[in-house]
């Protein structure tokens, strides 16, 4: 079972970061690395870790105004009360726990609109003689290049994590940066 989760979970990563790296000449592809600082509260009895790590997105950003849907309308109205702007792509991240000397590592989907965005997958724990994996699950919220997140992570084990913390990432056009001379 758990290899059957890891392969469909990969598979969507793939899927979404190959979906956002279609590369049409459009400035709408970007890459995002960054820097993720947090805490996390685990059920092994750790109430606060403080976590260092890194993360990468390759993501598509669209304004919905011009998705067509099939009849040639757009998918949304341009002025309704609600954000314009989403985003469909992939990530992977790593991270130091540093109270349970533990290092992680996260890929899948991530999807947003406009400010508000979901992401999860595959999760990786390494301990010194042990790995466990699991799933995670994260909320973030956008403004300018930080992003606060809060993430459960659930493990093979029967162990969970809680994270909450801040991404800052700087995205960049991923055309320019590819046919960079």
């Amino acid at each position: 079972m758990q290899l059957r989760v890891v392969v469909l979970v990969v598979g969507l990563a793939i899927l979404g970061a190959r979906i956002a790296a279609a590369d049409d000449g459009g400035p709408d592809v970007m890459y995002s690395p960054g820097v993720l600082i947090g805490a996390a509260s685990n059920s092994r009895g750790h109430l606060t870790d403080f976590i260092l790590g890194g993360e990468i997105s390759v993501f598509r950003v669209k304004d919905w105004t011009t998705w067509q849907s099939g009849n040639g309308a757009p998918m949304v109205a341009p002025g309704m009360p609600f954000p314009n702007m989403g985003w469909l792509g992939g990530y992977v991240d790593g991270e130091y726990d540093f109270a349970t000397r533990t290092g992680r590592i996260t890929l899948g989907p991530e999807l947003g609109w406009d400010f508000l965005g979901l992401d999860g997958g595959l999760a990786v724990e390494r301990a010194p003689g042990k790995t466990n994996v699991g799933y995670a699950l994260r909320g973030v919220i956008t403004l300018g290049f930080v992003q606060g997140f809060e993430r459960v992570e659930v493990f093979g084990d029967g162990s969970a994590q809680l994270e909450a913390g801040v991404l800052v990432k700087r995205p960049k056009d991923l055309h320019r940066w590819v046919h960079r001379k």
